[in-house]
């Protein structure tokens, strides 16, 4: 009596991991048809920001050595002379701009009143 109900234990032991064993199974498959491409966009990402090596110009690279030392030393001395402005800061879309301001792209295409 105790071997036939080692064997159902058993039994039930190798049903439970043959079902266990097709439900993770089941999971393999993809009923979502994607693109060949899709999942490239990190790849192509980082494409677009890599410098490029071989870099060729038109004309003459313009700078200056003495702007350029003169910029190091203040920022090894925690000088940095910081951007007065970044021209965005001062746009309006859509509403009255700043006095003094002129108006943002919104303005003209119906986003908002023209400031006079």
């Amino acid at each position: 009596m105790r071997f036939s109900g080692a064997r159902t234990a058993m039994g039930l032991a190798a049903a439970a991991a043959l079902a266990a064993t097709a439900f993770g199974l089941g999971g393999c498959v993809n009923p979502i048809r994607m693109n060949p491409d899709f999942g490239e966009a990190v790849g192509q990402d980082t494409v677009a920001q890599v410098a490029d090596p071989d870099a060729r110009y038109s004309g003459p690279i313009r700078t200056s050595g003495k702007r350029v030392a003169g910029a190091e030393s203040r920022y090894e001395k925690d000088q940095v002379i910081q951007p007065s402005s970044t021209g965005a800061a001062n746009e309006v879309v859509g509403g009255t701009a700043p006095a003094g301001a002129e108006a943002g792209a919104g303005a003209s295409m119906g986003a908002g009143p023209t400031p006079q």
